[in-house]
């Protein structure tokens, strides 16, 4: 095995050389395109849990617990396998959720481990914004004192229901931010966000560890930049905004990110620097995004439209294609999604549409993500720095890279099969390791065609499947809506039968999937470069000669970015995987041997949510199968699956 891991992978002599520049040939010449990123890196949305009530807010408290603040007054714990049905904190009894209304954050302090204390931000039944500290039961961390509540700030909001803000965030400063809205109604009569006398339409910035034992409870951080005697209030750390639904600080840099609902035609991300010292003025109401708004009724310390006084948003958008409310998110710092690194995603309620900003320089470009979360009410970050969302409708899911295979939109992957004597096709919907349901899909009686790969390559957050015709050599994409075909898209046909499509995989780190082909007889093995649905251009991958070596799983194991090769020696049973940078060997892994030759590895897929890939394994003799759970690209546990006997099906999953 060893020898297969290192020695074979050398790279190619003349006749390599030569062998790549005629599969090259084959497997067409390059077309002269020029490979373009994607619209935005794909992502998708696995289900955790459905039904809950109008979730409004996601927080953790540095374990592997997330917590849901729902809107009628509880918060909720996702425990990592469902929601636990006792509420770690009711405060139901002290909330309004008219309108706008309700509990509408939550944050753990950052020594809530030794200290226990946590804070939320509710309207009360006055309509007014209360911002209390509770603590956790000593005898037991899922449960909330619901006796222990102090109120720390309780600000007026007397006149209309909507405009409160909502969100509390602990900043890499240690202290902590409160995000209040301007008090409503539309287009802010009062000029609250502006003036300097009240802290609607504010960022605040207060030391909850001051005055810990005796009202009120919060001290004002000595730096704030109007500390002090005299208006502007102590507490303000930025104003000018009308509703900032959703703030984070990037947990790498400390960088703020505000996202900030327009009245009627601009919805804005606004950015403030880790080194920033506060007293940014965001606009609202003197302007919506970069349009002006208005002045009237405010006070003449307020600069005007264009001031340069005021700090302009770094990305904005229109009420067009049903947007009308922006969510904000998070600039996502977790590990398994390589593409989305240091991207900022964010949401629209009301069109469910998502985007990721990417930085260069000091400019910010959006991109449009296929995924959509219709009622995005929250985005969310675990300890990791992986992200959540909720939707205001109940679902609540993590943002995951794309299965290879999800042909139900519920984030995890599937299984395809084929029967390869009467042309039958269906999918078992799976939920992990368990079939939930069976669907079909259109018959293909040519037994000729097989199914070789799953993948998006429309770039429409759909599974599609990919097909190549064993005799002529033609190949044939299947766009698909669920299991539902849309359209086929024609490849070129690769006369010389000898080559094989293996699976697919992202080769090029674009986040578009790639066709893997190998020669049976040769052993050279190529990849096509895709651009969606289009051929870009041919790679070589190292050869591998004994032709009893069989390409059998194409995943990213070591969640790099990038796609790996697992082989499976067909006589010696020796299985490994081959670690890859783009289309360069890296390193070779050794996975357990399976002696059998009957057993085959036919696909791959992420089976127990924890974002690794994993391998499905099938006996061809006997229609036996199982999964081996990986923790990279270690076997971390064996688990079986219903036999299909009759061995005329072929599993074909993800490949």
């Amino acid at each position: 095995m060893k020898g297969f891991l290192r020695p074979l992978v050398r790279r190619a002599s003349s006749k390599r050389s030569r062998g790549a520049a005629g599969c090259a040939a084959f497997l067409l010449a390059a077309s002269g395109l020029l490979a373009q990123a994607p619209a935005a890196p794909p992502i998708a949305l696995r289900r955790l849990a459905t039904g809950l009530a109008s979730p409004t807010n996601i927080s953790h408290a540095g374990d592997s617990r997330i917590f849901l603040v729902l809107k009628g007054g509880q918060v909720v714990i996702w425990n990592g396998a469902s929601i636990r049905t006792t509420p770690f904190l009711d405060i139901a009894a002290l909330v309004s959720t008219n309108s706008e209304e309700g509990l509408l954050g939550l944050a753990f302090h950052p020594q809530y481990a030794t200290n226990g204390w946590f804070y939320i931000y509710y309207t009360n039944t006055s309509g007014s914004l209360v911002i209390a500290r509770y603590h956790v039961l000593a005898s037991d961390p899922n449960r909330a004192d619901p006796a222990s509540g102090v109120s720390l700030l309780t600000i007026p909001h007397p006149t209309f229901q909507n405009h409160n803000g909502g969100n509390l965030k602990f900043g890499p400063d240690g202290y902590l931010y409160i995000g209040t809205g301007d008090g409503g109604s539309g287009g802010d009569p009062s000029c609250n966000a502006q003036r300097s006398d009240v802290l609607l339409g504010k960022l605040l910035r207060i030391d909850v560890d001051q005055n810990t034992t005796a009202p009120p409870y919060y001290g004002i951080p000595p730096t704030n930049p109007f500390a002090g005697a005299g208006d502007p209030l102590d507490e303000i750390w930025a104003r000018g905004l009308r509703n900032p639904w959703r703030f984070s600080f990037d947990r790498l840099t400390g960088d703020l990110f505000i996202a900030d609902v327009g009245q009627g035609e601009r919805e804005e991300i606004d950015f403030q620097p880790e080194d920033s010292t506060g007293g940014e003025n965001y606009g609202w109401r003197v302007m919506e995004g970069e349009n002006c708004y208005s002045t009237t009724s405010c006070p003449a310390y307020v600069p005007p439209c264009g001031s340069a006084a005021l700090a302009a948003p770094i990305v904005t958008y229109g009420h067009g294609n049903g947007d009308c409310s922006v969510t904000g998110g998070y600039r996502y710092r977790g590990s398994t999604i390589p593409l989305l690194a240091g991207r900022y995603l964010y949401g629209d309620f009301c069109s469910g549409r998502i985007w990721s900003a990417a930085q260069a320089g000091p400019a910010w470009t959006p991109a449009l993500h296929a995924t959509t979360a219709a009622n995005v009410s929250s985005f969310g970050e675990g300890p990791a720095g992986e992200l959540y969302l909720t939707t205001l409708n109940g679902a609540f899911y993590r943002i995951v890279g794309p299965p290879h295979a999800d042909f139900g939109g519920d984030g995890k992957t599937d299984l395809v099969w084929r029967n390869t004597s009467n042309g039958l096709d269906g999918v078992w919907n799976m939920d992990g390791t368990a079939v939930a349901s069976v669907t079909s899909i259109p018959q293909v009686l040519d037994i000729n065609w097989r199914i070789v790969g799953t993948a998006d390559f429309n770039g429409d957050g759909k599974t599609d499947l990919l097909w190549h015709h064993r005799t002529s050599g033609a190949t044939s994409i299947w766009l698909m809506n669920g299991t539902a075909l849309l359209s086929m898209v024609a490849q070129q046909t690769v006369p010389d039968t000898t080559w094989e499509i293996e699976g697919t995989g992202d080769f090029n780190r674009d986040g578009r999937p790639d066709i893997v082909w190998r020669n049976r007889i040769s052993g050279l093995n190529s990849v096509w470069l895709m651009q969606g649905t289009t051929f870009s251009s041919v790679a070589s991958l190292p050869r591998v000669a004994d032709a009893n070596w069989r390409l059998s799983a194409i995943a990213d194991f070591n969640s790099d970015g990038s796609s790996d090769l697992v082989w499976r020696h067909a006589v010696s049973g020796s299985t490994g995987i081959w670690l890859m940078n783009g289309t360069a060997y890296v390193s070779g892994v050794t996975l357990p041997t399976v002696a059998d030759p009957g057993w085959q590895i036919d696909a791959t897929g992420d089976f127990d949510g924890d974002d690794r890939a994993d391998l499905v394994w099938r006996h061809h003799g006997t229609g036996l199968a199982g999964i081996w759970l990986m923790n990279g690209t270690a076997v971390s546990a064996v688990v079986s699956i219903p036999s299909v006997t009759d061995t005329n099906w072929e599993l074909v999953g993800a490949r």
